[in-house]
């Protein structure tokens, strides 16, 4: 544990004591910099799939969910305030990536109906994709109502669009701590520290939503969770499963390009 905690001193110490990040070039960005994000979003993904049990279908969910966090960004560009029949279209496919939530789980269900698999982990898991898409069922009953009666052009009171966001938002919550959920216990508060300020916020804000200025805002933040994360599991202060190896260095080499491209 000493000589962790020195490390990551000497990794911090580091990265403050180097010349100011550099504010990239938005080409430099889109060629360097976004083809090792979504690499590592890959990679991560099979460090996790390496847990015997989890289950794949975590992360189809998640494409859903990003899915659907874009698309209330645009809604709420095209209703501010209240949904009207400016963003009637855009409901729809809202409505519709709710549906393929359900289908998400009803697959995911059908499957874990026939594992024997009782772990903490699962049951956890299972409960909190149940509640997930509880949520999910119940803002597309929502719309859907909202739709039909959009479309009728007949007087009602719209539900606000903040009111979405927000149940997006606590779909998105449910997502971010199902991922962990299916990781046994003795490791889940190593990853979740990594995955809530380290893999998610790489990928969300730079990916997803192109904010370039994110990982030169936030680098030292970044490379501290990712240095904690992988000196535990790598220095073998943590069991982990065969095959997990591979892809931790492949972060690890990823990011180091990442450093390289800030800091010149």
């Amino acid at each position: 544990m000493k000589y962790l905690l020195l490390s990551l001193f000497v990794c911090t110490s580091v990265l403050a004591a180097e010349p100011k990040v550099k504010d990239i070039s938005d080409q430099s960005f889109q060629v360097h910099v976004r083809p090792q994000v979504m690499s590592i979003q890959d990679d991560v993904k099979q460090v996790l799939e390496s847990f015997p049990g989890y289950p794949s279908s975590v992360f189809r969910n998640q494409e859903t969910v990003d899915r659907l966090i874009l698309l209330t960004d645009k809604l709420q560009g095209l209703c501010p305030n209240r949904l009207t029949i400016n963003c009637l279209a855009q409901l729809n496919l809202i409505i519709e990536n709710l549906r393929i939530l359900e289908r998400n789980w009803l697959s995911f269900e059908a499957v874990a109906g026939f594992n024997t698999d009782a772990t903490i982990g699962g049951i956890s898991g299972r409960h909190r994709w149940l509640t997930l898409n509880e949520v999910a069922m119940e803002l597309k009953n929502k719309l859907e109502v909202e739709t039909m009666v959009i479309g009728a052009d007949r007087p009602h009171t719209a539900a606000s669009t903040w009111d979405v966001r927000k149940s997006i938002q606590t779909i998105e919550n449910m997502q971010d701590l199902m991922v962990i959920d299916f990781i046994p216990g003795r490791l889940q508060e190593d990853f979740r520290q990594a995955w809530m300020n380290f893999f998610r916020p790489l990928y969300k804000r730079t990916i997803l939503l192109g904010q370039k200025s994110f990982v030169t805002e936030n680098l030292t933040k970044l490379n501290f969770y990712w240095n904690l994360l992988n000196m535990k599991l790598t220095k073998r202060l943590r069991r982990t499963p065969e095959g997990m190896v591979g892809p931790l260095n492949a972060i690890q080499n990823r990011w180091n390009q990442i450093l390289r491209i800030y800091f010149g």
